[in-house]
């Protein structure tokens, strides 16, 4: 299975600190995650996983939204299944969150973790099961590592977590550091690992 893995996009980004350049370098956000949609194409990948931060915001502009789903449409005309985690600055939690109404076509999958377990996403190559959490607040204190593991079913399994990887051992309640102790017993063929 080809997967293309892209995350931190932050398309919409208002990039303050750019000054006047900053509309020029939000499109070239845009012009980037076009480019790697159409790589996606010619690649002829079965999912595209976005692992967090798709957007710069939960509530992002009508017309970026528009022209993400178009480009996710092509995908779609190619077989092509699009797999989106929200991240922290586009988070499902959010109360308006774009997430919460159905903003893209049917090839597109948005994981908002609530139903517990792997997330199953058909794909022309087979089955991509997708493990993971968001942000609960407390870290990772009160994670029951167990639910997240490797499941008997045929596929590619992939997690996705926001947080950083430890070497060591927790330094403090709350953390959002994983053990690569904890990874490992999860038996996964990859994990993905995210922070702010």
């Amino acid at each position: 299975m080809k997967v293309l893995l892209l995350a931190d996009i932050h398309l919409g980004a208002r990039l303050p600190a750019w000054g006047p350049r900053s509309a020029e370098r939000a499109q070239t956000l845009l012009d980037s995650f076009t480019k790697a949609v159409e790589m996606a194409r010619d690649s002829a990948v079965d999912a595209v996983v976005i692992a967090g931060d798709l957007f710069d915001s939960p509530q992002p502009d009508e017309s970026l939204v528009e022209s993400v789903g178009q480009l996710f449409d092509s995908l779609g005309q190619e077989d092509i299944q699009v797999v989106i985690a929200p991240g922290y600055f586009d988070s499902w939690n959010h109360p308006n969150s774009l997430y919460r109404e159905p903003a893209f076509p049917a090839n597109v999958r948005v994981i908002d973790w609530a139903t517990g377990g792997p997330q199953t996403i058909e794909t022309k190559a087979g089955d991509l099961h997708i493990y993971g959490n968001c942000d609960h607040g407390d870290g990772f204190a009160s994670v029951d590592w167990s639910s997240y593991k490797r499941t008997g079913q045929a596929g590619v399994h992939l997690g996705v977590f926001p947080g950083e990887l430890d070497l060591g051992t927790r330094s403090r309640e709350g953390s959002r550091s994983l053990l690569s102790a904890d990874i490992g017993e999860l038996d996964l063929d990859c994990v993905v690992l995210g922070g702010r």
